[in-house]
């Protein structure tokens, strides 16, 4: 057609076009597509965050550890032989396995754990030890039989997001009570003159619950790898236990925790983790009938399985 504008077609398909993808982009349908490619498009570490809102946690960790320490029991004026972990009792690994439970709280998250940790080992006697007024005899063969039944400890705390670091990062803080349930056990041959003829000590009869505070960094590092450093301590002072054997006895106590791994998201709501993990625990109680000490030191390697749901 004479005097006609060629472009003038291209024009008028160009902005029907456009308006054809303002009304899909704007339609629920254009919304949901533009997530989902958003999601596609950008790197995630999903599930690196341990306390996502509304999500349940189950945790399982494994550690072996090589422990350090001593134990000392007294019964009355008899007082108790110190005998470390390593040499007199021969302990060469503290293994550990610990379930924690997470439930959504408000704006955080409550942790339930309970850890076990057996300390086994044997040594011949070189000479004559004193255990909870027991004599043990020389020459004979002595058992540490410490199982994970019989060294408990139980967590419950509350945690929360303090900040976030970075785009994907996290820094949680926690709260709470720390019970840690030991009954040290030996076996051993005991001395024809042993006074006493009893060779465990219950250290958990005199405990009380400690309060502690925590903290964890969480920062990624990959599409699906994250890093993990989590640390807690805390404690009693000089306490009335508000218990009596041989009068009224009064304990002290601290723990000092600290764990960094790598963990990986195997599937959506499962991540697996490979780390290092340190403990020091020390608890003293004292009366007039008892004097009992128990300090550990452990630095070991730890597995961990999260499951979300």
């Amino acid at each position: 057609m004479a005097g006609s504008d060629p472009i003038r077609p291209n024009r008028l398909r160009l902005v029907r076009w456009t308006a054809v993808a303002v009304v899909v982009t704007l339609s629920p349908a254009g919304s949901l597509r533009a997530q989902v490619a958003s999601r596609v498009a950008a790197p995630s570490s999903a599930g690196m965050d341990s306390a996502r809102a509304g999500e349940w946690t189950l945790t399982v960790d494994g550690a072996l550890a090589h422990p350090t320490g001593w134990v000392q029991v007294r019964e009355n004026a008899i007082v108790g032989t110190r005998l470390s972990l390593g040499p007199d009792l021969g302990v060469r690994a503290a293994s550990t396995v610990r379930a924690t439970l997470g439930i959504p709280v408000g704006a955080g998250a409550l942790r339930v754990a309970i850890a076990g940790t057996a300390l086994l080992g044997r040594v011949l006697l070189p000479d004559s030890i004193h255990f909870n007024g027991s004599t043990l005899a020389p020459g004979t063969m002595l058992k540490t039989r410490t199982e994970p039944g019989d060294f408990l400890r139980v967590v419950i705390a509350y945690e929360r997001r303090l900040a976030r670091v970075g785009q994907e990062g996290a820094l949680d803080v926690s709260a709470g009570l720390d019970a840690t349930l030991l009954n040290f056990r030996l076996q051993g041959t005991l001395a024809p003159a042993s006074v006493g003829h009893e060779t465990k000590e219950d250290f958990v009869t005199q405990e009380l619950p400690a309060p502690f505070l925590g903290a964890e960094l969480r920062l990624p590092l990959a599409r699906r790898l994250g890093l993990d450093f989590a640390a807690d301590g805390g404690g009693l002072p000089w306490v009335s236990s508000f218990r009596y054997e041989g009068g009224l006895v009064s304990l002290t106590q601290r723990r000092l925790d600290g764990q960094a791994d790598i963990d990986v998201a195997l599937a959506s709501h499962l991540r697996a983790g490979v780390g290092v993990q340190y403990t020091d625990f020390r608890q003293n109680e004292q009366s007039h009938e008892d004097g009992n000490q128990f300090e550990q030191s452990s630095l070991g390697g730890v597995l961990r399985m999260r499951w979300a749901f």
